[in-house]
């Protein structure tokens, strides 16, 4: 999956060297399992003295244990690569949050547009209006509102209910119908 990051490319340059250890850790952990079958392959040919049973099912032991290790290294070494990056997407949706909420335009690139209707909540933003106040009932006919940041006269449909939200075709802005 392709992710869009912008800014911080040290850190971007420290996840990718964090995934590339975890992949030769896993790497290893498979090198470890190989070479702990050849060990108990060699154990079970031995020349009936024991002693050969006996460090190869030791030597088996030990890559099991390493085994084990590197793989919980690489998943260690993975998750901290998500975490940096999960940081970096963090700061850029604040960056575009605190953008949005100040109505300057964002350093950032704009996310991708969202389908929804003009009027209405776009689908990641909860609409907490019906819990805070009633809705007002809806007006018989249609209106006009004034876009309080352009001053752009929006049609609103009829029957559409008084607090409603919607985007101004103008300029994109919420503004309450």
């Amino acid at each position: 999956m392709s992710r869009l990051r912008s800014g911080y490319p040290a850190l971007q340059f420290i996840a990718l060297v964090l995934k590339v250890f975890s992949c030769l850790h896993g790497i290893g952990a498979f090198g470890c399992f190989v070479l702990m079958l050849l060990s108990l392959r060699a154990s079970t040919s031995d020349d009936g003295s024991g002693l050969a049973t006996a460090v190869g099912r030791l030597g088996a032991f030990m890559f099991i244990v390493w085994m084990v290790a590197l793989l919980i290294w690489a998943i260690l070494l993975w998750a901290s690569a998500e975490m940096i990056l999960l940081m970096i997407d963090i700061e850029n949706n604040t960056r575009r949050t605190a953008a949005a909420a100040t109505s300057q335009p964002s350093p950032l690139p704009a996310p991708a547009p969202q389908t929804a209707n003009w009027i209405g909540e776009p689908d990641d933003i909860p609409d907490f209006s019906s819990i805070a106040a009633p809705v007002k009932p809806a007006d018989d006919g249609p209106r006009t509102v004034e876009c309080p940041h352009c001053q752009a006269r929006i049609k609103v449909p009829a029957g559409t209910p008084a607090g409603k939200t919607a985007k101004c075709p103008k300029c994109g802005q919420r503004v309450t119908v």
